[in-house]
């Protein structure tokens, strides 16, 4: 193996070994996204399936090709390792989904239908596994390590999700002596963070007196909440028919007050300690061995493009897009998943000027026009008509 070979990553090989996950090329081109056309890369994920989603024609997909070469060739900006590393993120997020079906597998969680009696299971259940995916990956092992160590290519990679580092530990401390990362005991206390908002062991002053624990926590807070808010928007598009809520009701506290919440905590934190500092791989089945993974109801319209996969309509997608109506908020990721459907380096400047005009405010029958004589890419595999877009 190659000394700056991704594998020597301990989580990247675990990932990549898992033979119920894979890595899943979605016919988008992320030169959208690294030629910074659009703001963030479309690639999306569904923790229920099994699969990291990256573009066809990504950093990722071609290192994949030839993973005996050297990363140094796909990692320009960061390009690779931040696309590997979101990967392991969605990983992890999959990873938690089959632990809870299999520790707790009468709740259905990730293939029940979603009700208004359980979706606030459903919720507690999906914070949980995006506790383990950050806590996983950017507390227990990017904030512990000097990548160029392990793979010595130049990154200036860290934290992917997380604006906490080991090394600064000596700070955190003049405010919460007792505080402990390392240690399965902060997995629980991040968990009802993230569900609670509430800080533990710090006071608001603290963050007013350090600009790294402001920098840490403060991301922390704002990243619960939307977690929260996001996380039942995503259980509310799957279950179709449940009334929309105001968004200071969806980011709710979500509370923690039953026995198996307490030992499903427990028990995962427990199980995410010995992955990630042990390298202790659980035999997890697929959710699909407990039931169909969860789908939103199949129709021939197109709904909430924050979940909703264009991708999946086939090659007549533009009648159903332009015969829908979308929010102001819906209409930015409609956007970006159209334009990645075409190859960027196919595009005339002119006609990328002309796009790059509708992006704020799109028309899309004018976006049809521009992109008329363009064939968008081939959608060569089935793709899930459910992917979570929100970042």
């Amino acid at each position: 193996m190659r000394p700056d070979s991704l594998l020597r990553i301990p989580l990247v090989k675990i990932m990549l070994s898992d033979p119920h996950f894979e890595v899943h090329r979605r016919a988008i081109d992320c030169d959208w996204y690294y030629q910074k056309a659009i703001p963030a890369s479309i690639g999306g994920f569904n923790p229920t399936v099994g699969q990291a989603f990256i573009g066809s024609n990504s950093r990722f997909s071609e290192w994949l090709k030839n993973k005996g070469a050297s990363p140094r060739e796909f990692n320009m900006e960061d390009r690779l390792i931040s696309e590997v590393f979101f990967a392991v993120h969605d990983y992890l997020h999959n990873w938690a989904y089959r632990l809870i079906n299999l520790l707790y597998p009468k709740l259905g969680f990730g293939v029940a239908k979603v009700t208004s009696k359980n979706i606030e299971t459903f919720a507690f259940c999906h914070i949980l596994t995006e506790a383990v995916a950050t806590i996983g990956l950017d507390y227990w092992y990017l904030s512990t390590v000097d990548l160029n160590e392990v793979i010595p290519i130049g990154t200036t990679r860290g934290p992917l999700t997380a604006n906490f580092h080991e090394k600064h530990m000596k700070e955190y401390l003049r405010f919460h002596p007792r505080l402990k990362v390392q240690d399965p005991l902060f997995f629980k206390q991040m968990t009802r963070f993230y569900c609670s908002g509430v800080l533990f062991g710090f006071v608001l002053k603290d963050l007013m007196q350090s600009p790294l624990v402001f920098s840490w926590l403060y991301h922390e807070i704002s990243y619960g909440e939307l977690q929260r808010r996001y996380s039942r928007k995503w259980l509310i598009h799957l279950a179709g028919n449940l009334e929309m809520k105001t968004d200071q009701k969806l980011d709710r506290r979500i509370t923690i007050s039953q026995p198996w919440q307490k030992n499903l905590i427990e028990q995962t934190s427990i199980a995410l300690w010995n992955l990630v500092k042990h390298g202790k791989q659980l035999s997890l089945p697929p959710l699909r061995q407990s039931g169909r993974p969860w789908t939103s109801k199949k129709t021939a319209r197109v709904s909430d493009p924050c979940f909703f996969n264009i991708n999946s309509l086939g090659e007549d997608f533009w009648d159903p897009i332009l015969e829908a109506d979308f929010t102001k908020s819906q209409v930015p990721y409609l956007f970006r998943q159209i334009v990645s459907k075409y190859r960027h380096s196919e595009i005339h400047p002119d006609d990328l000027k002309l796009l790059a005009n509708q992006a704020d405010d799109p028309d899309f029958k004018m976006v049809k026009h521009i992109l008329r004589s363009y064939k968008p890419m081939k959608v060569r595999a089935t793709e899930p008509s459910d992917i979570f877009f929100l970042s």
